[in-house]
């Protein structure tokens, strides 16, 4: 490829390139003027990853089972299955990837992860006026694609007694679908934007028909804490508002879901961990979870080499955090807190188990000593407040040091949760700081304790 120049929306699928791909092979011309993404073209050597990824949602799908709220895995399937017929002569799907979907659907459901079977439904659906469900020249579904993956959603929350109890009791939104008569040129892409400009130029943009989402009068977002969305959407680039695929939830469930989604650059796990983190979750905790991840992407745990070293994790690390920010209740941990000091000169203890900072410079950092931590299951609780707005260094020690991934604090000056797990993948965890990005005037940790929840599997 030649001095190619990649937009943001290309850079934003290249961190889950890997194994044998390459730039010069990641978008496959195929027939009939479509394109494919090359990431898609997995083999039996990633089993042991999927494998990984699977154990890691069954893990989390537990314990927020335990803690009254619900999950359903939507699997966004490889567009290379659906429209197969129009791959090159020389990227046929392989028996692999023919039955890779029902594999990973065997497996999460075998470990009692609800999940919707959208490729068996998309297979069924590829003709005419269906024949739509991915655009030609994108990686992602299209319109009409979110909206059939919306309905299947939908029948499976209705043939499981537990998802359909789970909202039964939630506002109703009456939501209607204005289908336009006219068709209008895609701007959906991003594969061409993984070839030369001269390449990407040959290929014509497809025509669609819009389909458009209306409330109904009378049943308008309201605000405040009760009438945040108790059903919510966790997912990829697949699920963000342009895709039409919130509003194809929101139609067809005819309740209001809030949306979370973030983009493949960033990856599931940190996706869904900062969902977890959020205040959303920590003070309206939802009914229903619905996690949409790519197929493709299950190929990459926590730890993927190929993403952004901002967004790997050990995977240990991953579940013992996501855990202990699911936990409802404090149940009071074997572990005590030694004792907490500040790196500012200006830091008095406080009150209530915590300590107080004033004229924090930006690289202020707050220590945490902690003794007796039971494996797996103890965890720090503390509400933090900030003047300053803060993307917060997390670091706790266990015989080495291990980075945690940074949390975002708002600097209103109110409580947030925060949720330290005292078990990392080097071991039980002796120490934890924390430290400031930015300088404030005050800081405070407050309600410190330690918590436990069920042992962590490790």
């Amino acid at each position: 490829m030649n001095a190619l120049k990649l937009s943001a929306v290309a850079l934003a699928l290249l961190p889950v390139l890997g194994f044998s791909q390459t730039l010069g092979n990641i978008a496959i011309p195929g027939k009939n003027q479509w394109l494919f993404y090359g990431v898609e073209f997995s083999d039996a050597s990633s089993t042991e990853k999927t494998a990984e990824s699977a154990a890691l949602i069954a893990g989390i799908n537990a314990q927020l089972r335990d803690n009254g709220v619900s999950m359903l895995v939507s699997l966004a399937p490889i567009k290379a299955r659906i429209f197969k017929q129009h791959l090159p002569d020389d990227k046929a799907l392989t028996p692999y990837l023919e039955s890779n979907y029902k594999r990973l659907l065997d497996v999460l459901t075998a470990k009692g992860v609800a999940a919707a079977d959208i490729n068996s439904v998309f297979i069924a659906s590829t003709q005419p006026p269906d024949s739509a469900l991915y655009y030609r020249l994108d990686s992602h579904w299209s319109q009409r694609g979110a909206l059939l993956a919306a309905e299947t959603i939908k029948k499976e929350v209705d043939n499981r007694a537990d998802l359909k109890a789970a909202i039964a009791g939630l506002p109703p939104l009456t939501m209607k679908l204005v289908e336009q008569k006219r068709a209008r040129p895609s701007k959906a892409r991003d594969l061409t934007q993984l070839m030369s400009a001269e390449e990407g130029a040959k290929y014509e943009s497809e025509n669609f028909i819009p389909i458009l989402f209306q409330r109904a009068a009378g049943t308008a977002t309201l605000t405040g804490a009760e009438e945040v969305p108790k059903i919510v959407l966790v997912g990829s680039s697949y699920s963000q508002e342009w895709t039409g695929f919130a509003d194809s939830l929101r139609y067809h469930l005819q309740r209001d879901v809030g949306n979370y989604s973030l983009d493949a650059s960033i990856g599931q796990w940190v996706s869904f961990l900062r969902y977890l983190q959020s205040d959303a979750f920590q003070a309206t905790p939802p009914k229903l979870i619905v996690w949409e991840v790519p197929e493709r992407d299950m190929v990459a745990p926590p730890d993927f080499k190929f993403r952004d070293a901002r967004y790997q994790m050990n995977a240990t690390d991953w579940t013992l955090g996501a855990t202990a920010w699911v936990q409802r209740n404090c149940q009071a941990g074997v572990g005590t807190v030694k004792g907490v000091s500040a790196s500012a000169k200006d830091a008095k203890a406080s009150g209530l188990g915590g300590i107080k900072v004033s004229n924090a410079a930006a690289d202020a950092s707050v220590e945490f000593d902690v003794a007796n931590a039971s494996k797996g299951a103890d965890y720090l609780d503390a509400r933090l407040s900030s003047a300053t707005d803060q993307v917060l260094s997390i670091e706790v020690s266990a015989g080495k040091k291990i980075k945690l991934p940074t949390l975002a604090l708002a600097g209103d000056g109110q409580p947030h949760v925060i949720r330290i797990p005292l078990t990392s993948s080097e071991g039980v965890v002796t120490k934890a700081k924390i430290t400031l990005s930015a300088a404030t005037a005050s800081f405070e940790v407050a309600g410190l304790r330690v918590c436990q929840h069920k042992p962590t599997a490790l």
